[in-house]
């Protein structure tokens, strides 16, 4: 089931990270509940913030609670087992606390704990919470702030090393490329990346250049802080303007963890021409203040095809670098770089390996045309 469109008016950018949370979350609830007893779903920065629902549905933890319960059904009557649902919410602001902490006591069905805190203060309690769960226990953590403060690499760390984890980020790269090079920011960035590096390599980069390195050096440094296997982002960008307003930044110890977040990303990409057509025609209109008769049609975004096709030179450029590196590169190891980028599919890595002439594909079966995960297929150079 999609949010309510009608909650979303003028931040459609929300309703995107809803809708791909709650797409996601469906996927892994089922996966994780064919072997897991428990399943605990942890989120920093709860709120509620601007919602329009009274019943506030149109809240990332109301979302994540009616998505786990779908796919608690799910898996009872596909694998016959009993998936135990927990969650932990914080807030530090008192009224959102207040909201947050009276529609979490209204839920009977799911172990909830609340916590009127910042996040930072919260780690070594949501630690605990986690590994009170059930001795077979999955922990996914949502991060889910305002600005880029608030969640200092280091201070959150052993929240993303749980062994059994994936976690998920917003992370607000709209803000950040626009104040990184503020000295007054500097310490709150270098709590952040848990470096001053980052802000040192930005002053020497073009514009253009600043926000790929920003979304992939902050991922980077996640995936070593909290030990993960694999990293990924999605893009979101403002509903009215051709900018973006945020990334998820997704980490996981699973290769079909990262096809299911590719999964939820093509989902809400699918939806984001129409959207936002009618996001900027209501934005022409109040500032003109003359009504436009003829509906937005639901045309292609450049804006996006720009930002993908920039995704996929720079994917596809790695990729190449590393078969002349090798000389033979495991096609599982492409698709984990390849998927590391926004706006870049499994499909669109197939398409460029077949499209490329100099790349041959070693380990095809006879009747095999494309490589495969998990099949011992590899690239190379002719």
């Amino acid at each position: 089931m999609k949010p309510e469109l009608s909650n979303y008016r003028g931040r459609e950018q929300t309703y995107f990270k809803h809708l791909f949370l709650g797409n996601y979350l469906i996927q892994c609830g089922i996966k994780v509940g064919s072997r897991a007893d428990s399943f605990t779903y942890i989120e920093g920065f709860s709120g509620p913030w601007r919602n329009e629902s009274q019943k506030l549905e149109d809240t990332s933890f109301s979302i994540a609670l009616s998505r786990l319960r779908e796919a608690r059904d799910t898996v009872k009557k596909t694998f016959g087992r009993d998936l135990r649902l927990r969650a932990y919410f914080i807030e530090k602001d008192p009224e959102a606390y207040r909201r947050l902490n009276a529609y979490a006591s209204e839920q009977r069905d799911i172990e909830i704990k609340t916590k009127r805190s910042t996040f930072e203060e919260s780690i070594s309690e949501a630690v605990a919470f986690a590994q009170g769960g059930a001795t077979s226990n999955f922990t996914f953590t949502f991060v889910d702030p305002t600005s880029w403060r608030g969640f200092a690499l280091r201070r959150v760390s052993p929240l993303l090393s749980l062994k059994w984890s994936e976690c998920l980020i917003n992370l607000q790269t709209g803000f950040i490329k626009r104040f990184i090079t503020i000295r007054e920011s500097h310490q709150s960035f270098l709590e952040l990346f848990d470096s001053s590096e980052p802000m040192e390599v930005v002053l020497g980069l073009a514009e253009d250049d600043r926000e790929e390195y920003i979304i992939r050096e902050y991922a980077r440094r996640v995936h070593l802080a909290g030990r993960f296997d694999y990293d990924s982002a999605a893009v979101v960008p403002r509903p009215d303007k051709e900018r973006i307003q945020f990334h998820l930044i997704y980490l996981t110890r699973s290769r079909k963890g990262v096809s299911a977040f590719k999964d939820a990303e093509k989902s809400m990409v699918e939806e984001m021409p129409g959207i936002r057509g009618r996001a900027k025609q209501r934005r022409r209109v109040e500032q003109s203040g003359q009504q436009e008769f003829q509906a937005m049609a639901e045309t292609p975004s450049l804006y996006l095809d720009r930002i993908a096709a920039r995704c996929r030179g720079a994917a596809w450029k790695q990729i190449q670098q590393e078969i002349e590196k090798s000389q033979r590169l495991p096609y599982d190891r492409a698709f984990d770089i390849a998927m590391t980028y926004p706006l870049v599919w499994e499909q669109h890595l197939k398409e460029w390996i077949l499209e490329n002439s100099s790349i041959v594909i070693d380990g095809l079966g006879p009747k095999e045309r494309v490589p495969k995960i998990g099949k011992g297929h590899a690239l190379r150079l002719k």
